[in-house]
């Protein structure tokens, strides 16, 4: 049980000097400029599932082109 305890907290240490010796890292930072250079066309498409809850009758108001954009799933064929 000690052993489980002193990995615990040296992890936790870990977790700690990365946190705090991140503070002067260098991120991606994106401006305006930068969004509108790939055209829609070459985007690549993503599929977003979204749970259809009691709640979910507001997704025609923040989803333009929703119920138009939905199209079936094709069943996964490699593992059958």
């Amino acid at each position: 049980m000690a052993t489980v305890t002193v990995i615990y907290i040296l992890v936790i240490a870990f977790k700690t000097a990365l946190i705090l010796g991140a503070g002067g890292a260098i991120g991606l930072r994106f401006g305006p400029a930068e969004f509108g250079q790939v055209p829609d066309d070459e985007m690549p498409t993503y599929t977003v599932l979204v749970p259809l809850l009691p709640g979910g009758n507001v997704l025609a108001d923040l989803v333009p082109g929703w119920p138009g954009s939905i199209t079936r799933p094709t069943p996964c064929r490699c593992c059958c």
